[in-house]
């Protein structure tokens, strides 16, 4: 998947040492390290929960499980890792946005997009809505489209998330009222 991710994204992106499902060692010193929100410590499965048979104990979700060497370095697609700028331009080009670099023709741009799903995640025990491999999931009272990259790791607690989309809102309001 590594090997994929680079050769037909983040190479024609010029994004090759920002975006990875596994950081190669030379990067390490440059890696954002997860910070464990006060009182982020997830509460244990339930025993025979979707989420017990999903997420055994060692691999529970914390900010010392994802800062271990041998996860950042894991080819694991759904834990990739990324600076704000990769990110930027990798979502850019799957909207059509960069040039010369498609990464999705405009016709399948609106299929992949479309919510599928709305509902509980099972496994995570939040609401989320799922396209077709992104989660575009924003908190209901947040109007504005607002990426985010943060350190500080809480399972399924969006307020940051939340606080930043009201403030883009409110000024985006207050420019088009302007």
């Amino acid at each position: 998947m590594s090997t994929l991710l680079r050769e037909l994204i983040t190479a024609p992106l010029g994004v090759v040492d920002e975006v990875h499902f596994g950081v190669p060692d030379r990067l390490f010193p440059s890696v954002a390290q997860q910070v464990a929100h006060a009182g982020s410590v997830p509460n244990p499965p339930e025993p025979g929960s979707a989420q017990a048979g999903a997420l055994p104990a060692a691999v529970a979700p914390t900010a010392d499980l994802v800062n271990r060497p041998d996860i950042l370095r894991a080819d694991i697609p759904s834990t990739g890792t990324m600076t704000a700028g990769g990110a930027t331009r990798m979502y850019a080009a799957l909207l059509g946005l960069v040039d010369e670099t498609a990464l999705v023709a405009p016709d399948r741009l609106r299929t992949i997009a479309d919510v599928v799903y709305t509902g509980a995640d099972m496994v995570m025990s939040v609401p989320t809505q799922w396209a077709f491999g992104y989660s575009p999931y924003r908190p209901a009272a947040a109007p504005a489209r607002v990426a985010i990259m943060r350190n500080r790791f809480s399972v399924g607690d969006f307020d940051l998330a939340t606080r930043v989309d009201t403030l883009v809102a409110q000024s985006i309001g207050g420019l088009n009222h302007d």
